[in-house]
């Protein structure tokens, strides 16, 4: 297609699934590995993790974005930054229109876990509410920045 030519055992991908994956919901391609990927492009997707740990997601819609394990919130993910309330998430890989409760008023959060809080939890739970205090969901696409701006 491109003219490149295939090293032996190497192929191009034949459809979308082949290429993307569901794991970043759309906003990354698969890994280079094995037949999948050639030249310049497999060089390419192995250095994709550095650019990915450059980037930060804002939230609209949130289909595109994972609560606990994508960067949109604060400079680190959720899972990171409330370790312990992770761990007794029901849902880890849920995304921020999965969490986002609409029938709620103004809508709200909703969060599940898998037992009640312990009272010395309670802080770690305000703490974590305090962090999507300002969050307002909308009917935009989700988007992905660079974190350094323009000059990084």
């Amino acid at each position: 297609m491109l003219g490149y030519p295939l090293h032996p055992g190497e192929r191009f991908p034949t459809s979308q699934e082949e290429v993307f994956t569901s794991e970043g919901l759309g906003w990354r391609s698969k890994k280079a590995n094995g037949a999948i990927g050639i030249g310049v492009w497999k060089e390419i997707l192995k250095e994709s993790d550095w650019c990915w740990d450059n980037m930060v997601f804002r939230a609209g819609k949130g289909t595109k974005i994972r609560f606990w394990t994508d960067v949109w919130r604060t400079d680190t993910t959720l899972s990171h930054c409330f370790p312990h309330l992770f761990v007794m998430v029901v849902r880890r890989n849920s995304t921020v229109e999965e969490m986002w409760d609409q029938n709620s008023g103004q809508g709200g959060w909703n969060l599940n876990f898998l037992r009640d809080f312990n009272d010395w939890e309670l802080d770690m739970v305000g703490d974590l509410l305090h962090v999507l205090r300002g969050h307002k969901h909308s009917l935009e696409e989700d988007s992905v920045l660079w974190r350094r701006g323009r000059k990084g």
